[in-house]
């Protein structure tokens, strides 16, 4: 750490809080992997029910110093300065990380009594999204989503038919396979399968299993249908930084 990195930090200056670094990792963590300090925490982050286990790293995962960025955005879309990153623990709720994850600014997570949310391996969510876990929302490895998304396993309240009397359950597990790239103000509702290798477009709503298209592709709308085969977005940043560099310099037409 440089000199002036340190006065960044005693003054409040850093893009992230020392103190509430600090503060995470020793409350949830067992002390030799808190010292390792796996989560790294923004200044405007507020963290409601924390309790010693409610963030989990997979067995197989060597806890290492930052893996876990909560609250920081180092490329924001919104004012850092206006927006607070909330994730709210009810009784024996957990969150599983991967390694590389990112929760930006102004992101709310809220995990219900017993409910698991999990992030797999380089996971990303922009500001102002929304996940709500009711039971179970899990993520696969190399999963992105944007600005302004919700995601939520629960109808929150129950319908019933006057005529039969009958109710059905408001609650289903949301399941997100691996290389999925989520676009913005897109909403996954409860039941939702999204297949691997998938990419749902913008301002699109998901509230079903995708599953039987088993290779992915692009799905679109309200509610979101298959609309064409064979795409996939881009996990490797390095290629995708090069693609983007020769397209924003390529001439018009």
């Amino acid at each position: 750490m440089t000199f002036r990195h340190f006065l960044q930090l005693l003054i409040g200056k850093a893009p992230y809080s020392l103190w509430k670094t600090l503060y995470v990792n020793y409350m949830v963590f067992p002390r030799a992997i808190a010292k390792v300090l796996p989560v790294k925490v923004g200044h405007r982050v507020d963290l409601k029910g924390l309790y010693k286990g409610c963030i989990v790293l997979p067995i197989g995962i060597s806890p290492h110093k930052y893996m876990f960025r909560l609250g920081v955005s180092p490329w924001p879309l919104y004012s850092n300065k206006s927006m607070y990153t909330w994730i709210w623990f009810h009784k024996d709720a957990k969150l599983i990380v991967g390694d590389e994850v990112d929760i930006n600014s102004g992101c709310r997570l809220v995990i219900t009594a017993n409910a698991t949310i999990t992030l797999g391996n380089h996971f990303f969510i922009n500001q102002n999204s929304l996940l709500y876990c009711s039971k179970s929302i899990s993520f696969g490895d190399n999963c992105t989503l944007g600005w302004d998304c919700q995601v939520y396993d629960s109808d929150f309240h129950i319908c019933q038919n006057k005529k039969t009397g009958e109710t059905k359950s408001p609650f289903a597990p949301i399941r997100v396979g691996d290389n999925v790239w989520i676009a913005n103000r897109t909403t996954i509702a409860k039941g939702s399968v999204v297949p691997s290798n998938s990419v749902i477009g913008s301002n699109s709503l998901v509230n079903n299993d995708l599953s039987s298209f088993n290779e992915g592709g692009l799905f679109a709308g309200i509610p979101a249908t298959f609309r064409k085969e064979g795409i996939s977005y881009i996990t490797d940043k390095k290629e995708e930084a090069r693609l983007r560099k020769k397209y924003l310099h390529e001439k018009g037409e």
